[in-house]
């Protein structure tokens, strides 16, 4: 992969140049205005610079949609000379744009702006050698020394930063939204995110999905769709639901239309039909692969894979009943999915291990010793996060040989796991918080008060999203 350096530093000089003292970005104004914006809480000697940046090819065209290791390093001089700072991190991309934010895990000590009149940024992609030419950091970044000056401790307020990954303990940061009653899940499209309600009193509310802007978190509309949905996922085109209950699934476009319910069954010759009452079984997960939607069928101890294109049908022909889908058996009670580009890797509540499957073959290549949960597993890029309910704990795998890296105490019943580019997220049931978590080295970052029952949770790009079941709303931080 080659990436076209022109292309980055044009964002990075933007960005850094406006990461302190505000300015414009591509139209929008960056300013923030004090009486509205939440006061930054840094500690002292801590002082992350956020920007964005585009990976392409050498083609031209963005890189995949995938995470990228990328090594940023700061010089006093434009081409020779030993890093001053540096550190990696790895960054997801979305039609090549990028957001990172440098100084997080490896502090950038403001006196380098002070002692150094000019100041130069490195970037390497993986292995490659650092891309040239280095890139002059603006005039902005050293407003990080007058900070310091005169005891002031507290940084002047960074829009950029209150916008990026970032969590405050100050309560009127924080936005509660109502939905409808008990929800249970969350997915978020790259422009709204969608809950399920599965409802308890045979209200207007239950059985919806509930459809809300994530920029201005205005609710837009409720969908109806079958008994219990429990799960959500967004293919690129269409929503999918999971109606436990119902043992089905409801597939519509991100308007509501073309509505279908799966599964379906089709008699194409006429003869008596042999149709499974339902495939499914108690489903409670889905994940997409990229083609391919994967339901986990609980009651089954399988999960089931079908073309999203497709759907999940089963045709009557001549007397015999022909499936459009595949089954692999796992383990005993699946109860979560999650994929990290090449596998599916399935959890069990009903025992401590964790399946992966190859999704090219269906083959199941490994069960590895790692947690017990309902819900929570995600991806990193590198590890899975598995939540083990029974140990109150978050298990660190190796994606590329399953190896346990470790295990990481949260709260008390973890429900739920997120990725937001640089840590994991575990909301916590019974404790009514939520545990955040740095990746590297699995230290916990910090706690944070939520509404009652968190059970599912998303990352937007920019804000954290968490569904309250007892509270019937979701709050965006």
């Amino acid at each position: 992969m080659t990436v076209r350096p022109l292309i980055l530093a044009t964002f990075l000089i933007v960005l850094i140049g406006s990461a302190i003292g505000g300015g414009t970005l591509l139209g929008r104004s960056l300013s923030a205005s004090p009486a509205t914006s939440p006061r930054l809480q840094i500690t002292e000697g801590k002082f992350p610079m956020t920007f964005q940046g585009i990976l392409l090819e050498e083609d031209g065209s963005p890189v995949s949609n995938s995470s990228h290791e990328l090594t940023f390093a700061i010089y006093n001089d434009p081409t020779v000379g030993a890093a001053i700072w540096s550190e990696t991190q790895t960054v997801f991309t979305f039609e090549g744009l990028f957001t990172a934010q440098l100084g997080v895990d490896e502090d950038i000590d403001p006196i380098i702006f002070a002692n150094n009149p000019e100041t130069y940024v490195g970037i390497r992609v993986g292995f490659n050698p650092e891309m040239t030419p280095r890139i002059r950091m603006s005039y902005s970044p050293y407003a990080l020394h007058a900070v310091t000056a005169d005891n002031v401790i507290t940084p002047p307020i960074n829009p950029l930063q209150v916008a990026t990954l970032r969590w405050y303990e100050a309560r009127d940061t924080l936005q509660t939204l109502p939905v409808g009653d008990s929800p249970t899940d969350i997915a978020f499209d790259g422009e709204h995110l969608w809950i399920t309600n599965r409802g308890d009193d045979d209200e207007v509310d239950d059985n919806v999905v509930t459809k809300i802007k994530a920029s201005n978190g205005q609710k837009a509309a409720d969908f109806p769709v079958g008994g219990n949905p429990v799960a959500v996922v967004f293919d690129g085109e269409k929503i999918w639901v999971v109606n436990s209950s119902d043992d089905s699934i409801t597939s519509f476009r991100a308007d509501g239309t073309k509505r279908k319910l799966y599964p379906q069954k089709k008699i194409t010759e006429q003869g008596e039909l042999n149709f499974d009452s339902s495939p499914l079984t108690r489903p409670v997960d889905i994940a997409f692969d990229g083609e391919n939607m994967w339901v986990v069928s609980q009651g089954g101890d399988e999960v089931i894979k079908f073309l999203a294109s497709e759907g999940m049908v089963t045709t009557g022909v001549g007397g015999n009943a022909i499936e459009n889908f595949e089954r692999i058996g796992v383990g005993n009670n699946p109860s979560a999915i999650a994929f990290d580009g090449e596998h599916m890797w399935v959890t069990h509540s009903g025992s401590k291990n964790v399946t992966k499957i190859r999704v090219s073959d269906n083959e199941v290549v490994q069960t590895i010793s790692a947690g017990r949960g309902q819900r929570g597993i995600a991806y990193d890029g590198t590890s899975m996060w598995v939540i083990d309910e029974d140990e109150n704990e978050v298990v660190k795998v190796r994606a590329s040989d399953g190896e346990v890296l470790g295990s990481f105490s949260v709260g008390r019943n973890p429900s739920a796991v997120a990725f937001d580019g640089r840590s994991i997220w575990v909301t916590n049931k019974a404790s009514n918080n939520v545990t955040k978590i740095r990746t590297t080295d699995g230290e916990v970052i910090g706690t944070f008060k939520t509404g009652l029952s968190p059970v599912s949770i998303a990352f937007d790009g920019i804000h954290i999203w968490i569904v309250s079941e007892d509270d019937d709303n979701v709050m965006k931080k």
